[in-house]
């Protein structure tokens, strides 16, 4: 696409180009309820807003090559804009998504990902004067050949957490949008769900489809050729063993535990800095001593069984290697030093090999894990307003090192049905409370009265926004810890419930 150097802009779509996350859902929004897919200038005056007039729309119809009283595909114009804005490189690569995932399904198929690829590079093309897009054969092999690559599990449909291991794997699409940097460093890897959808926008979008879908040629044939039995294949064997990044992985939950340890230690922010990531692994003995203390508590946290007194150290030399390695350290320095990763990124990128569904996995045992961890942070108090009667906030209290996030995971954990609201059962069964503890919690928290604690009430109590309902709180856990020798520790029962998922899934314990 920029064969010919970095991509020259056309001054007269500047208007178009550094806009916000926020300004981009906003017009998403208004096209989403908008009554057609093609846009003319008075149309486009509308949907961009910032009072912009139908005589400055008919001219950045006119640098882009459209006629002014003709129409064009809006897709053509936002893609590029999202490409071009200023958000980070995750951020853009679930926005686009989001963009081709019309009724906001998760998913995407093969057709809507042919049209988004051929939005954006037509708008690309008319954005950068300079650019070289593929020709309408070559693209249609590519997105089917890229299509194959991302859709692991061959179910027709790329899911966002398949689209984002591989924009985190893929230098092919950073190359891609590495000329036009952001200054906004969030990530942003949730799906975006834009307000405002009518059924005639959508059914004129699903009639596109069927046309894509009708003119897609059959798919390319991508099984690779077998390996040969001579000499090349004992070869390229011995490669493979001396490189144990490039091996398959296997991600059990001691693995992934020590990852998410180093992670925490090192986070700012929910990321890891790159260059702090980067600094660490070429300091050999500074990245052992980290993933040692995090090995050193596997067995106490019940995720290590094996007798082998050297089973950490498997575990440590595991973890070591891949973040040690050069392909690994090279990724490190093309991410740039104020660049942030996240826990999936990290995944993703180091252990190359591990299918999407897997990594979906270890993410849901670091937020287990983070769970632990803020469910231990508030066992910290040593007395209360409930335990005791001379309780003074001022020199008994304790600060708690617990963010948003950490409550959010454990309100998750919780919440064993998903309901958004924790009963009376939760609360005695997951949260290590009394039935007493239990009904008293509800009676002074429940600000709606349904006898069930809602995300806010709970948020309200832990992070002291009601601050004696805050210190009721710890006390009731505090006590609740050492009342409740008989119940079984919240991490136990998180354990033994992905244990039985692991017997039935391709991630296997440590031998």
């Amino acid at each position: 696409m920029w064969k010919n150097g970095a991509p020259r802009q056309a001054e007269a779509l500047q208007k178009l180009t550094r806009w916000k996350r926020e300004e981009l859902i906003e017009m998403m929004t208004r096209f989403r309820s908008f009554p057609s897919l093609a846009v003319q200038p008075c149309d486009l005056a509308c949907l961009l807003g910032r009072q912009t007039s139908e005589r400055e729309a008919a001219e950045l119809f006119q640098a882009m090559g459209i006629k002014a009283k003709g129409s064009t595909d809006f897709l053509s114009i936002v893609m590029p804009m999202v490409v071009i804005s200023d958000q980070s490189f995750i951020s853009k690569v679930t926005f686009l998504f989001s963009i081709t995932d019309f009724n906001c399904s998760g998913t995407v198929n093969r057709p809507e990902f042919y049209i988004g690829m051929r939005s954006l590079f037509k708008g690309l093309a008319r954005f950068c004067p300079t650019a070289s897009p593929p020709s309408g054969t070559d693209l249609e092999k590519a997105t089917n050949r890229v299509f194959d690559k991302i859709d692991g599990d061959k179910s027709g449909l790329v899911e966002l957490e398949e689209i984002l291991v591989f924009a985190y794997r893929s230098k092919g699409l950073r190359d891609l949008f590495a000329p036009f940097v952001g200054q906004d460093r969030r990530d942003f890897e949730e799906l975006i769900c834009f307000a405002g959808n009518n059924d005639g926008h959508v059914k004129r979008m699903n009639h596109q489809i069927e046309i894509e879908a009708r003119g897609l040629k059959k798919q390319i044939m991508l099984t690779p050729d077998p390996v040969s039995k001579g000499t090349k294949g004992v070869v390229r064997r011995r490669a493979n063993h001396e490189r144990p990044w490039l091996e398959a992985g296997v991600m059990t939950k001691p693995r992934v535990y020590v990852i998410w340890w180093a992670f925490a230690e090192l986070q700012k922010d929910a990321q890891v800095n790159c260059n702090d990531l980067l600094q660490l692994a070429l300091d050999t003995r500074r990245l052992k001593d980290l993933l040692t203390k995090g090995a050193n508590t596997l067995r106490h946290e019940g995720f290590l069984h094996s007798t082998d007194s050297a089973a950490e150290q498997k575990v440590i030399a595991y973890v070591q290697t891949h973040l040690t390695a050069l392909p690994a350290l090279q990724k490190l320095r093309e991410q740039g030093p104020q660049a942030g990763l996240s826990m999936r990124a990290i995944l993703a990128m180091f252990w190359g090999n591990v299918p999407e569904r897997e990594i979906s996995q270890c993410l849901k045992w670091c937020r287990s894990f983070q769970a632990m961890s803020a469910l231990r942070e508030l066992l910290k108090p040593t007395s209360s307003h409930v335990s005791d009667p001379n309780y003074d906030p001022e020199v008994d209290d304790v600060v708690l090192n617990v963010s948003e996030d950490d409550v959010a995971a454990l309100f998750e954990i919780i919440d064993e049905d998903g309901n958004g609201k924790l009963c009376k059962n939760e609360l005695v069964r997951l949260g290590q409370l009394t039935e007493e503890e239990a009904t008293h919690l509800g009676r002074i928290c429940d600000q709606d009265g349904d006898g069930e604690l809602t995300h806010g009430d709970f948020v309200a109590i832990i992070k002291g926004m009601r601050e004696e309902i805050s210190r009721k709180m710890k006390g009731l856990f505090h006590d609740s810890l050492h009342r409740g020798a008989a119940r079984k520790e919240l991490h136990d029962h998180d354990y033994e419930r992905s244990n039985k998922e692991i017997q039935q899934s391709p991630l296997l314990p440590v031998s």
